[in-house]
């Protein structure tokens, strides 16, 4: 049944956004093809060396041998389908049908397809893998895991995104959540060390506010006053739909979540070109893990609806003052890349 949802979302997905190339994705080929020596590249030079806090598909794809154009982008693109269905394969999920279809259509009707499958090559798929187990895993050692993976991967982001969790799933559970929290904690802990030593290791990298401080803070505060609306939304997709439901609205995580991504919204993309990415992948922790607790007081008929409004629903995605919706046709250049 996982396998048949996975195979529905994907093909939705896919019709609705279709797939191109991370625009810097010669760049993470670079990281690729220099896995050991990452300074060794010439590309890999200051600002761009900033790729270096993010090594992990990249890593992969060298121990692999996928450094080749063909290679390199068929990897990051199965990674990226993985990445988004990789929800539906968690036991929470798979064994409910009410959190199967919440979740299916939480996916469909997000930022994730148009973040993943609009930048292929790019890191992302390792960071969306990591929080999903550290968000879904009953076990709090795997949880932790994750929690590191995304860390290492990501550990500005990853640690915005652990933020909003633990306040969302603090508020609800309270002292229940002490232990889930502490492990995921000392995950991000583990996931920023173990970063920080690679980094050190290798010389040094530009920071990502250092690399984002070239560029004019009046082109953050245009984009966010042009296009703040599209953010806004981006930031749950048609969870905004679930969040303001009657049975939903009221719960103290949900009240939580709702200021969380009003908050993100307005804060973060004063410091990020890629507004919506950032603000949708810092919220989607805490609207996943939200979705799972919720699912069983949902009627099956309502999630059917739901279901049906998010096959529709498109979120296009802001970008350095640009609205972007890539659309399937993208999808052709890609595979004549890969194949």
């Amino acid at each position: 049944m996982a396998a048949l949802f996975a195979f529905v979302v994907l093909a939705v997905a896919l019709v609705k956004y279709g797939a191109d190339r991370y625009i810097a994705w010669n760049q993470t080929l670079e990281l690729a093809a220099h896995w050991r020596h990452p300074h060794e590249s010439a590309v890999l030079r200051p600002p761009t060396d900033f790729l270096l806090s993010s090594p992990t598909s990249a890593w992969l794809a060298g121990v692999m041998h996928a450094m080749t154009e063909r290679g390199f982008l068929a990897f990051h693109f199965a990674l990226a389908l993985l990445a988004l269905v990789a929800p539906l394969f968690a036991s929470c999920v798979y064994r409910h049908a009410r959190t199967r279809l919440l979740v299916a259509g939480l996916i469909i009707a997000s930022a994730l397809p148009p973040i993943l499958l609009g930048w292929v090559g790019s890191y992302d798929p390792a960071s969306v893998l990591g929080l999903t187990v550290g968000v879904l895993a009953r076990n709090s050692l795997v949880a932790a895991a994750g929690w590191a993976l995304f860390t290492f991967n990501n550990s500005s982001l990853a640690a915005v995104a652990f933020t909003i969790f633990a306040v969302v799933v603090a508020v609800e559970l309270r002292r229940k959540s002490v232990g889930r929290l502490l492990a995921g904690g000392a995950g991000c802990a583990i996931g920023f060390c173990a970063i920080s030593i690679v980094v050190h290791g290798w010389g040094g990298s530009t920071s990502r506010l250092g690399w984002f401080r070239q560029v004019p803070f009046l082109n953050y505060w245009n984009s966010l006053l042009g296009f703040w609306p599209y953010i806004l939304l981006g930031a749950c997709g048609a969870g905004w739909l679930l969040l303001l439901s009657p049975a939903v609205r009221l719960r103290p995580s949900a009240l939580a979540l709702i200021a969380a991504a009003g908050v993100a919204s307005l804060v973060l993309p004063l410091i990020a070109i890629d507004q919506s990415r950032i603000v949708a992948l810092a919220i989607w922790p805490a609207m996943l893990w939200l979705a799972v607790q919720v699912a069983p007081t949902i009627s099956v008929r309502t999630l059917r609806w739901w279901l049906c409004v998010a096959f529709v629903t498109v979120i296009p995605i802001v970008w350095w003052d640009r609205l972007l919706y890539p659309g399937w046709r993208t999808l052709q250049p890609l595979l004549r890349a890969i194949l």
